[in-house]
């Protein structure tokens, strides 16, 4: 945490006592933000506490730092017990759950996520991951290649819940059918728009936080390597950012129709 988190978290803890926000947090629609860890979450979490407003974000940031220390809490107890964070009271849930919680509501919660690049999120998580005292610190890039090869070079396979070993088109259309907006961090500011027309938000990236850190530098041997372990889960994102486009393509024709 730093002084900019630290002044937000007094802000946010005005409001659990005091604020009230939009009225989107008074709708009978719930929402779920799938976050993809080193895809620009963390300034789009931001973004969404001041659309929601503390009350009804599930964590805010009291949740996220006092009581979960700087992050989420763990799958296997979200997965025990869901209703006790994503109850009544909470009208958005924000967290690296894959499309589990899509079954939990009588009524699914509208679901978005952020693709990033994965060669660009693979080596922003291993410089993350090398700061002193994390997994990575002081090991040979060598040695942290192939730890990545099980996790962060298959992040966004593990986060659709996609189990082949090869790319299937049909298989990843399916999974994300029930995914409302499938956002591109390299189009952040068209994914903002996109979000903001399709659940009629507001959202404003006011806050950017977790600026990319270089604590290593990869030859293009290593860079190669790391492409290579990423090969599914970048002919997913080049299959999401297609999506993304004609997403967008159809909200500009709405928005702006030809005059002939």
């Amino acid at each position: 945490m730093d002084l900019i988190d630290l002044k937000y978290l007094i802000k946010q803890h005005k409001e659990i006592v005091f604020g009230k926000k939009y009225d989107i947090a008074e709708t009978e629609e719930w929402f779920y933000y799938m976050h993809i860890p080193k895809s620009g979450g963390t300034s789009l979490r931001y973004a969404l506490y001041d659309q929601f407003g503390a009350k009804a974000t599930y964590p805010n940031l009291i949740d996220y730092y006092w009581k979960q220390k700087g992050g989420y809490i763990p799958k296997h107890l979200f997965y025990k017990d869901p209703w006790k964070y994503f109850n009544k009271s909470k009208k958005l849930l924000i967290g690296h759950y894959g499309l589990f919680p899509i079954e939990l509501k009588e009524h699914r919660p509208r679901t978005f996520t952020i693709l990033r690049h994965p060669l660009s999120r693979v080596i922003s998580a291993i410089n993350y991951h090398s700061a002193k005292g994390r997994r990575f610190y002081g090991m040979p890039n060598e040695e942290v290649i192939d730890a990545c090869r099980r996790i962060e070079c298959s992040r966004i396979q593990e986060s659709i819940g996609y189990e082949l070993d090869y790319f299937c088109p049909k298989t990843v259309e399916s999974k994300f059918e029930c995914i409302a907006v499938v956002g591109i961090l390299e189009y952040l500011g068209e994914t903002i728009s996109l979000l903001n027309y399709e659940f009629d938000l507001k959202l404003s990236l006011s806050t950017h936080r977790n600026k990319s850190r270089k604590l290593r530098s990869f030859s293009e041997q290593e860079k190669v390597a790391l492409e290579e372990l990423c090969q599914i889960d970048i002919a997913i994102y080049d299959f999401a950012c297609n999506r993304f486009k004609d997403q967008l393509s159809k909200i500009n024709a709405a928005q702006f129709p030809s005059e002939i």
